[in-house]
């Protein structure tokens, strides 16, 4: 591979991680993720909405059906031209899926031609060493990929360190339920709180919600 093939494989391989999107409370949130979802599904890119739990990818899938948004629940091959067929031959829906069935790794031909890829993420894992399921998945996509987080202050991860009184700020200083905070300080104290969780936490049993992984694995 010429030095040209080199910098054009890292052009296409660039992953864009947007600032976190974070709502009031989970209602608003779905409500947004609804109306990103539809905002993205004619830009021209794969789509696909992924949770960390099931009970957060039911959630999604309820919301996004509701309006009228077509989904399917998807387990993802581990070969880009097998993932590329599938989100091609399905472009008017949207695939919903667990961040862990993500492959972190995919065989790709060498003339495999994919369009970008968009992942909207419904939530954050306690650890954040889960969350890197996405980065490394976009990262392996062999075409442009962008990731965008969906957040609550309701979210039992952000509670940890986000209670009501951030809550009663937000509102007393006029933020509404229909807009988002994105604040790279508020980006940190999750990492760090992700961080935190790590070093405490005594075991990692799987569940069906963030919630209930944090009473499982890190009670207070």
């Amino acid at each position: 591979m010429g030095w040209l093939d080199w910098l054009r494989l890292r052009h296409m391989r660039s992953v864009r991680c947007e600032p976190d999107l974070i709502w009031l409370s989970n209602e608003a949130r779905w409500q947004g993720v609804v109306d990103d979802v539809c905002n993205r599904l004619s830009d021209g890119t794969h789509l696909v909405v992924v949770a960390q739990f099931p009970d957060a990818l039911d959630t999604a899938a309820c919301s996004l059906k509701e309006e009228g948004v077509p989904v399917t629940l998807w387990h993802p091959p581990g070969s880009a031209d097998e993932l590329a067929r599938e989100l091609e031959g399905n472009v008017d829906r949207v695939h919903l899926t667990l961040a862990e069935l993500l492959p972190p790794r995919l065989s790709t031909p060498e003339n495999l031609e994919a369009d970008p890829l968009t992942l909207i993420a419904v939530e954050r894992h306690p650890l954040r060493s889960m969350d890197r399921a996405l980065v490394e998945f976009a990262n392996a996509w062999p075409a442009p990929a962008r990731i965008r987080y969906h957040l609550s202050l309701d979210d039992a991860l952000l509670q940890r360190f986000a209670g009501p009184q951030v809550k009663a700020l937000l509102e007393r200083i006029g933020l509404e339920e229909h807009e988002t905070v994105q604040n790279h300080l508020v980006g940190r104290r999750i990492a760090h709180a992700q961080r935190q969780i790590e070093t405490a936490a005594v075991s990692r049993e799987p569940a069906r919600s963030a919630a209930d992984w944090l009473e499982r694995n890190c009670p207070q």
